[in-house]
């Protein structure tokens, strides 16, 4: 059994795992920042004055004094988007979609699909009847490709009863 798809007319597209990997990459280094800042704080002692003759000076004393306090709430707030990135989910079926578990979405209230930015970006716009769109993108998303299918299989049989 494939765990991204679980029945013929139903498309699951799990988070893809390498935007959350980037960020907790990131969310890494300024933790490893921080607690280098930490360690090396005593090694500089504020500089004589604070003109642009001792910048050098200036620019250690602050980065390892107030450094600690940026780097730790960046390296939380890249840690909490990873966390957010690993839960998206897409779920596609016969009735409409559902993104990021925010509630179904009927093919009713879609007028059209938008894939012009498809093959060179790999993203993929739904046109709500009000004109507002909805965007996937292929970077976020497993199975992506099946999904389009569906979208478009569904969207294209609407498309007789929009116009008429």
């Amino acid at each position: 059994m494939n765990d991204e798809t679980t029945a013929a007319d139903q498309v699951q597209c799990p988070a893809d795992r390498d935007p959350a990997v980037r960020l907790f990459i990131g969310a890494g280094l300024c933790l490893g920042f921080a607690i280098w800042c930490l360690f090396e704080k005593h090694g500089f002692p504020p500089p004589e004055a604070w003109d642009m003759k001792h910048i050098n000076d200036a620019a250690g004393y602050a980065m390892n004094h107030f450094g600690p306090w940026v780097f730790i709430p960046v390296a939380a707030f890249l840690s909490l988007l990873a966390v957010r990135a690993l839960r998206r989910l897409v779920v596609a079926d016969a009735e409409g979609i559902s993104i990021n578990r925010r509630g179904r979405l009927p093919w009713s209230g879609f007028t059209g699909v938008d894939g012009s930015a498809l093959q060179s970006k790999g993203r993929l716009a739904l046109i709500g009847r009000d004109g507002s769109r909805v965007v996937l993108d292929r970077y976020r998303y497993k199975n992506f490709k099946a999904l389009v299918e569906l979208i478009e299989q569904h969207l294209d049989s609407q498309q007789p009863d929009a116009s008429a």
